[in-house]
């Protein structure tokens, strides 16, 4: 379950970043590759209670350099 989550909170994330300035296509594929390292932290109150803090940091990289997403960096914490 916790894997579904950060995933999605990853994915969420990365789309929502802005772009840059530049003239970017209205259509057709981009070509991004993004790394990232998440630490978290789980709390167990009981057997059927517990609490879990996630931090994402990362970074993303355009194939060609210069494109969308091109030397973006970012963090999440939750």
């Amino acid at each position: 379950m916790y894997r579904t989550i950060r995933c999605a909170a990853a994915g969420a994330v990365i789309f929502a970043m802005p772009a840059k300035a530049a003239e970017l296509p209205k259509e057709g594929k981009f070509d991004v590759t993004t790394c990232y390292t998440v630490a978290t932290n789980d709390i167990t109150f009981s057997k059927t209670h517990s609490a879990s803090t996630h931090e994402l940091i990362g970074t993303s990289l355009s194939n060609p350099p210069g494109g969308m997403f091109d030397q973006q960096s970012f963090r999440c914490v939750g």
